[in-house]
């Protein structure tokens, strides 16, 4: 009687130890790209971690041949709020463009809320007065809209917690290089 209550109890204890009505993937990274001309954003985000985006410009795009690019990005949130923030991205390490580090949403935005992110527009410049911007228009990121036949996403099998993970590194390189 007494190994069976001790089952019992190790089974509860074991059940409860674990049981986080978390999927297995929770934390695996997930990436949404964007793209639009020369330029392509992304955002990495998982269950574990706060979104982080990549900001990318091809080497194909007119500004390729220079040794960085200036993106001057618009971060758009619910209600019409937006954020501007300007980027020195330098090349990347596989030659295909220039491309942003992982920032974090909370680096872009002031400390209050401001709702969901719904788009990012960039201009890209090369800092002597040429600029790409899909004739002043600038290239337009829909990351909210799921719908977008400008946007893919793509889920990793790879934990995202701290620092973007090669997986999804490896996603955003597909998108620069096509």
């Amino acid at each position: 009687m007494k190994a069976i209550w001790f089952t019992a109890v190790l089974n509860l204890v074991s059940a409860t130890s674990f049981a986080s009505n978390y999927p297995a993937d929770y934390c695996n990274a997930f990436v949404r790209i964007c793209k639009d001309g020369p330029g392509v954003v992304a955002k990495v985000s998982s269950g574990c971690n706060s979104q982080s985006y990549v900001i990318g410009y091809k080497k194909q795009g007119a500004l390729g041949a220079n040794s960085t690019v200036d993106a001057v990005v618009s971060f758009r949130f619910g209600d019409n709020k937006s954020v501007e923030r300007n980027f020195r991205i330098g090349r990347d390490w596989h030659n295909l463009g220039f491309m942003t580090s992982g920032t974090y949403i909370w680096d872009i935005t002031p400390k209050v809320d401001m709702g969901p992110l719904t788009a990012i527009s960039v201009a890209f410049s090369d800092s002597r007065g040429t600029w790409d911007s899909k004739g002043g228009a600038n290239y337009y990121y829909p990351v909210g809209d799921y719908n977008s036949a400008s946007c893919y996403s793509v889920k990793t099998n790879e934990e995202y917690r701290s620092d973007i993970p090669n997986a999804a590194w490896n996603v955003i390189n597909e998108a620069m290089s096509n």
